[in-house]
């Protein structure tokens, strides 16, 4: 008899702790969906949760987390569902159930709750959870003074800190400066992760302070337009090409000179001018004022953010067309006129002086004359769109360019791999050549559907190949993508190498400085689509090929010529 009580008990404590476990009621409460009801019902529920229809959709994500109460998703969708129906209590408990079980990023969860206990008029749990989100990592603060639920709170001390209002807008232009300087050195501190991660590769919290507090006594001498370009030199202490600020604000004014450089394997050329300049096309940059060119790109290097150095290949050329950048950097004089000594095919020096324009956000940075022309190479046949493809019968190849990590108007990523499988399906394909040297980034999110397209070209028929044409464009989403390649297929990269780390801190997170409201970037996100010891600077090409000025304006693309020498010798 006590054998078979003690069974009895047994057998109940177990099904206590299984019950337990799947967040069901031993005793009393509805019955648990069984597995493929618990499917049906999600299947609907999300539905209709896609459809806005947020009343008829709560009673079902109910029974789901009745039934298995695990599911964070469940409990962040449900929490929406009750917003929108201003179930405002209800939302704030399945909004902490959500954070139990990781569904969506601790800051943002709990920013929603604050705004719901604003919502509740119960200030002071409002307060409480604001702060829990500043600790988690809260950024864009200042939209925090454009959110309605917080109305009633907005003229409070509290909470225009919080939202990073200046409190005294009655200060001096030197205090303003060193006001947004601490506070951008404190935001660097709470947000960035190379500060807390060995990814890191930039300046520690108290080496920033230090340079910061180093600058604060040359304020008074320095210009608006000085002080911008000392907010870049410190923003790219932080060691990752995504923590920087733009050279066009509205409220600091700059010049550029009208004319598009590029940093070739040969030399520093120009690419693209004024239609008034266009006899320079072509010209090799030997001096800026009195500074030979490799010097000056010395110069302006320590003022590059950057994940690695083909960072400085793509903006060391653009910064030196900016004279505030030639004069802060001790290249050239303060005026806006900036004599270039040129040098074209081997003829004599000659001196261009060039004056400066207004610094627009639509410049065109990189253009090229070349993108002109209709019959010019491949490569830059259509750098706008985000990916289309052309089929090379003479190499049994497609060529796809991929220049952007977003949804094309008329044709989605899913849309486009199905259009590439079909293709490479239904011609005699054995090679894709998949070029992302324009592609600086976008949504890492959106390129699955391509990649697993990718996956299958090379997995479903033995013999094919894939190239990956890589360069120092290729940065930010595109990494990921180009890691996510190199992790799951045997592609030959060929090219340059790429702009980013296969593990990187990134993220273009805003961050506004409250006093001079110039807009900055502060990286929020660590990245790690490689192995966790993974600590390479880029991915190397396995054909590595570089761009002379020669190859480029005779209309030649070397790397796709390797990638082809390649294809036929094999």
């Amino acid at each position: 008899m006590r054998a078979r009580s003690c069974m009895m008990f047994g057998r109940l404590v177990v099904a206590g702790i299984f019950s337990g476990i799947c967040g069901w009621q031993l005793f009393g409460g509805e019955a648990p969906l069984d597995g493929e009801a618990y499917y049906r019902v999600r299947r609907e529920a999300r539905q209709l949760y896609r459809e806005h229809n947020y009343a008829a959709a709560i009673p079902l994500y109910e029974q789901l987390t009745s039934s298995f109460a695990h599911d964070g998703q469940n409990w962040l969708e449900l929490a929406a569902c009750q917003t929108a129906e201003k179930q405002y209590q209800a939302a704030i408990a399945s909004y902490e159930q959500a954070m139990r079980y990781g569904a969506s990023e601790p800051d943002i969860n709990s920013r929603r709750i604050a705004g719901l206990y604003a919502e509740l008029q119960k200030k002071e749990q409002a307060y409480e959870w604001l702060d829990r989100a500043m600790t988690s990592g809260m950024a864009e603060r200042i939209l925090l003074r454009r959110d309605d639920q917080f109305a009633r709170m907005r003229d409070e001390d509290r909470f225009r800190t919080l939202a990073a209002e200046p409190l005294d807008a009655r200060t001096s232009r030197g205090e303003r400066w060193r006001r947004d300087l601490d506070f951008l050195v404190a935001e660097a501190e709470r947000l960035h992760p190379g500060q807390h991660s060995e990814l890191g590769r930039g300046a520690g919290a108290n080496e920033l302070a230090a340079a910061v507090e180093r600058l604060k006594p040359r304020i008074a001498d320095l210009t608006d337009a000085q002080m911008l370009i000392e907010l870049h030199r410190v923003l790219a202490l932080l060691g990752d090409g995504h923590s920087r600020t733009s050279l066009f604000h509205r409220q600091i004014r700059l010049t550029r000179l009208p004319l598009t450089l590029y940093r070739f394997a040969d030399c520093v050329c120009v690419v693209n001018t004024a239609p008034e300049h266009e006899r320079w096309i072509g010209a090799r940059v030997v001096k800026i004022a009195d500074t030979p060119i490799d010097q000056a790109v010395d110069s302006v290097t320590p003022i590059i953010s950057r994940d690695n150095e083909m960072g400085i290949r793509v903006w060391a050329p653009i910064y030196l067309t900016v004279p505030a950048v030639l004069e802060r950097c001790g290249i050239a004089g303060e005026t806006g006129r900036v004599a270039l000594t040129l040098q074209r095919d081997g003829s004599s020096q000659e001196t261009a002086v060039l004056e400066a324009v207004a610094l627009r956000p639509s410049n065109d940075s990189g253009r090229s004359a070349l993108q002109r022309d209709n019959d010019n190479p491949l490569w830059l046949r259509d750098t706008e769109t985000n990916y289309w493809l052309e089929h090379l019968p003479d190499d049994h190849a497609i060529f796809v360019q991929f220049n952007g990590v977003g949804e094309a108007r008329g044709e989605s990523i899913e849309e486009f791999s199905r259009r590439l499988q079909q293709t490479y399906t239904d011609a005699d394909v054995r090679r894709l050549i998949v070029d992302v040297r324009h592609n600086g980034g976008g949504n890492t999110f959106l390129y699955q559907p391509l990649l697993r397209t990718l996956i299958h070209f090379e997995r479903d028929k033995p013999g094919r190949r894939l190239f990956l044409l890589t360069s120092r464009h290729t940065f930010s989403a595109c990494q990921n993508f180009c890691t996510d390649v190199d992790r799951l297929t045997d592609a030959v990269f060929a090219g340059e190498p790429t702009g980013s780390n296969p593990n990187f801190i990134g993220e273009s997170t805003m961050v506004v400085l409250p006093h001079t409201e110039l807009q900055v970037s502060i990286s929020t996100r660590v990245w790690q689509f490689s192995y966790p010891m993974d600590r390479r600077v880029w991915i190397a090409p396995d054909v590595p090929v570089a761009l002379t000025s020669a190859d480029y304006f005779a209309g030649r693309d070397p790397v796709l010529e390797a990638v082809r020498r390649v294809i036929a010798a094999e």
